[in-house]
């Protein structure tokens, strides 16, 4: 009898494990499968200070600076590099907006710009082949401070 624990305990403890460690790879493997993952679509409305819509202004669907390990920032050059890759780019219709199509699901930052007026914006895609809506406000850049005051 004595025999057969000692067998059987190692036994246990192993399927136990081998169980546990299924059910983890099984549940970190679901979101990546691809099956429930579908790009989506953002669109981006570009506004003045006085919520009228910008005609011409050009938008860029960036990803986001990356942290490195160290806390520090690190370019992420997954994308064709610099700090802010362009996912997508395109100027805005009479009615303030452009569309971009087929994005991946992730963090996103939206830059606006058009002559001295800027705006940025975050979003987040999930991943559920839904559209994506974003107001970004652009107004006058404040000057930066005169160093050495």
């Amino acid at each position: 009898m004595l025999r057969m624990l000692k067998f059987a305990v190692p036994v246990i403890a192993l399927a136990a494990l081998a169980l546990f460690t299924t059910r983890i790879t099984m549940a970190d493997d679901a979101p990546a499968a691809g099956a429930a993952s579908k790009p989506s679509s953002v669109k981006v409305t570009v506004v003045d200070a006085d919520k009228n819509a910008v005609e011409g202004a050009h938008v860029r669907l960036m990803v986001p600076q990356a942290k490195n390990a160290a806390g520090g920032g690190a370019k992420n050059q997954a994308a064709g590099g610099g700090k802010h890759p362009a996912i997508a780019e395109g100027d805005t219709a009479a009615d303030g907006t452009v569309q971009f199509d087929n994005i991946a699901p992730g963090d996103y930052a939206v830059m606006a710009k058009k002559g001295d007026l800027t705006g940025r914006a975050k979003l987040t895609v999930t991943g559920d082949g839904t559209l994506v809506t974003v107001n970004v406000k652009i107004k006058v850049k404040a000057p930066a401070a005169a160093a050495g005051n």
